[in-house]
């Protein structure tokens, strides 16, 4: 770059275009990818030496920095697959690192409602915060709906310390609005088992551009509902899904229990009336032979006025979460209903019963 022209460090993030919703694309506000019409060796130089630096930078400031040539050769896709599409077969690709790359660059710009700079960009998916925002997300609104990104323009020939005070300006005034997955969880052993799974979740729940990968080598469709088996020791199986198994401690997979055989649903109100049901999954699944500790903890879990129950509905929720992706099990989970009522809408015809737990008969 003709050191008479220095590098505007005025970092602007707010120019905003458009992209078509038709993508199979969850965007996250805290990925900033990198995009190019076609390969610029001088930054794609500075980024094969200093791309981990520059994604530690963005890690500091809650956001993930995509270089898509190293994302697409860092990505499990055989976990992440299996996080959100079990029991779909993965086959092999004909495709390359740097093809399936360039088939995602072409993909935004060719999504774009309207033409992007013919030049490197960063860009970042945006809520509709300011005036500005609004005004072109309504624009592109309910008869054409579509994703609204920020883009930030990189020189092509810059220096490697150019460069880097450019990422490094972008990263400081791009803001911090990072999804975090937060549950609200307070005892002592649902915080464990928040800690043990809060990575996993991250990574996994939030796809965002890793569904491009995906889309790019696979083309893959959901997998149906998988049958739900409840062995003769309790464990929760997903039958259909690699027979993977959804963990929980005892207290939170009796009051699991309890809803799988109430497939009406029960309002958290009414779960006194089934303190003797809850009692009898406890006991069996945990052995547990103190009966005084077995009371009060039924007793704190059927109390409206404690927050046990919202402890183990968090805790049923984050075991499905360590497994699966949201949409993969969400028939599986206790969720709300109309008028207070909580409910679990998986089909009872796929419930595996080697337990004899269950006595419900279909609505």
């Amino acid at each position: 770059m003709d050191n008479t022209q220095p590098v505007d460090y005025q970092i602007d993030t707010n120019y905003l275009f458009a992209v078509t919703r038709q993508i199979n694309f969850t965007p996250q506000s805290e990925e900033v990818i990198l995009i190019e019409p076609s390969p610029i060796k001088r930054l794609d130089d500075f980024l094969l030496i200093n791309a981990v630096k520059i994604e530690k930078l963005f890690a500091e400031h809650h956001h993930k920095f995509v270089y898509l040539p190293k994302f697409v050769r860092d990505l499990d896709i055989s976990e992440m697959m299996d996080y959100n599409y079990p029991g779909v077969a993965i086959g092999s690709s004909l495709q390359g690192i740097d093809q399936v790359a360039k088939n995602i660059n072409d993909l935004f710009y060719r999504s774009a409602r309207s033409p992007l700079p013919k030049e490197p960009l960063l860009i970042r998916y945006k809520s509709a915060f300011s005036d500005r925002e609004k005004m072109l997300a309504h624009a592109y609104g309910r008869e054409n709906p579509a994703f609204i990104f920020s883009y930030f323009r990189l020189p092509v020939d810059a220096t490697d310390s150019e460069y880097m005070d450019l990422f490094t300006n972008y990263v400081n005034n791009c803001g911090d609005e990072s999804g975090s997955i937060r549950f609200s969880i307070s005892n002592e052993q649902a915080k464990r088992l928040q800690e043990e799974i809060k990575v996993r979740v991250e990574t996994l729940r939030k796809m965002g551009v890793a569904e491009l990968v995906i889309e790019s080598l696979f083309k893959p469709t959901p997998a149906p509902l998988s049958h739900l088996k409840i062995t003769s020791d309790f464990k929760i199986i997903l039958s259909d899904y690699n027979n993977r198994e959804i963990k929980m401690p005892p207290l939170a997979k009796a009051l699991y229990f309890l809803y799988l055989n109430h497939p009406e649903g029960l309002r958290f109100k009414e779960l006194q009336d089934h303190r003797q049901e809850l009692k009898d999954y406890y006991q069996t699944i945990s052995n547990r032979v103190n009966i005084f500790k077995l009371r009060s903890s039924i007793n704190d879990l059927v109390n409206p006025t404690k927050n046990s129950i919202n402890e183990k509905c968090s805790i049923i929720r984050a075991s499905f979460l360590n497994e699966f992706d949201e949409s993969v099990v969400y028939p599986y989970l206790i969720n709300n209903g109309r008028d207070l009522l909580k409910n679990i809408t998986f089909d009872r015809s796929l419930l595996i019963d080697e337990s004899h737990f269950f006595s419900f008969q279909q609505p």
